[in-house]
């Protein structure tokens, strides 16, 4: 009876144990669910610039909307700060945000902040346009290209710690210069919504 008690125990602490090492926890999960969250954000900015004509707008498309776009499929890896994210070189834009909205960007930009640094980058990008052109890691870059394939590369993004409100802060060039750009993005029911976008040339 004791022998036939302990193995019921043996047998059952084993399969608890295998259970436990075997089944996926929420925390291992999640980085492919940021990898998907942050493909979906990435593609909307993307689409965005294509379609967005304002007198801001990046000054390689001559101020309007291009027909395609190229755009490095990997990560930014330089380091960023709350400062660097949250810089504001268009005032009134940023003044046009909600008390609320401000809050949530400043959760944002510490993610992707804490994001960058720790080298948890959105890998594997995959463009859900076809006039998205992804730009070969190994092609240099022609500072004097007019014929607009000067790539956009995007820091990997930062989200709100309700998860909805994201920032998506990219670099490119628009000359021999280069420039940056940040986007705010709502979460409206499953889809997201661009409210905020700003430019930044520097010479």
């Amino acid at each position: 009876m004791r022998t036939s008690l302990l193995n019921i125990i043996t047998t059952t602490c084993i399969c608890i144990l295998l259970a436990f090492f075997l089944t996926p926890n929420s925390a291992a999960l999640e980085p492919a669910t940021n990898n998907l969250r942050d493909h979906n954000v990435l593609n909307i900015v993307l689409l965005d610039l294509m379609t967005y004509s304002g007198d801001d707008y990046p000054a390689i498309a001559k101020k309007k909307p291009p027909n395609k776009i190229y755009f490095r499929p990997y990560a930014n890896d330089r380091s960023q700060t709350i400062n660097d994210v949250l810089r504001r070189t268009d005032d009134k834009k940023w003044k046009k945000l909600t008390k609320q909205q401000h809050i949530l960007s400043k959760e944002a930009a510490q993610n992707l902040v804490a994001r960058t640094n720790s080298g948890d980058f959105f890998t594997d990008f995959k463009a859900e346009d076809k006039r998205i052109h992804l730009y070969p890691k190994q092609e240099k870059i022609n500072f004097f290209d007019h014929n607009g394939k000067l790539p956009f590369q995007a820091w990997t993004p930062g989200y709100s710690n309700d998860r909805t409100l994201a920032l998506v802060r990219l670099s490119f060039f628009w000359s021999m210069h280069s420039a940056e750009s940040t986007y705010i993005l709502q979460k409206e029911g499953k889809s997201w919504k661009v409210i905020f976008r700003q430019f930044t040339y520097y010479v």
